[in-house]
């Protein structure tokens, strides 16, 4: 069985929780900030509550790679987004991204 590896990655923002939760609740706002290469897409309803489920996608021309993502963990001015997807095909065993956003 291959080892899993985890990478984390947080972003603080100077900005009042009630800002930050606005920003990543409403995807078109989630858009604005987010690198104009990376685009999301949910999957059913946008739902940022623990297990909603999207699709990040990174525009790299060809290969057009994606990352499936879930909400692991949630709170006020807090959405941790757990990734799988191209890593796991691109590198030998299992790579789960973490990324934490909190105001």
């Amino acid at each position: 069985m291959a080892a899993t590896q985890v990478f984390e990655q947080s972003i603080k923002i100077n900005a009042s929780a009630t800002i930050v939760e606005r920003c990543i609740t409403d995807l078109t706002l989630m858009h604005r900030w987010l690198n104009p290469a990376l685009r999301c897409y949910p999957v059913g309803d946008w739902n940022t509550e623990i297990g909603g489920k999207s699709r990040f996608a990174i525009a790299i021309p060809i290969i057009q790679p994606s990352l499936n993502s879930t909400v692991v963990e949630r709170e006020p001015g807090l959405v941790v987004w757990e990734f799988t997807g191209f890593f796991k095909d691109a590198i030998a065993g299992n790579v789960n991204l973490k990324k934490k956003v909190l105001a």
